[in-house]
């Protein structure tokens, strides 16, 4: 797994396989990780209200 592209802070990935076409697999979410971390994992959270907190 890698990241398809970096750009402006800006994460992208497709699964390899996947039709993201469709829009049946698509989701957009915002994050915000320092300069200088370290070992920093992602997560998408389902089912959550919108705008709840983690």
């Amino acid at each position: 797994m890698g990241l398809d592209q970096v750009v402006s802070g800006r994460l992208t990935y497709q699964t390899p396989g996947l039709d993201y076409s469709s829009g049946v697999w698509q989701f957009e979410g915002y994050g915000f990780v320092p300069n200088g971390t370290s070992g920093a994992t992602i997560s998408q959270i389902h089912g959550a209200a919108s705008g709840a907190p983690f």
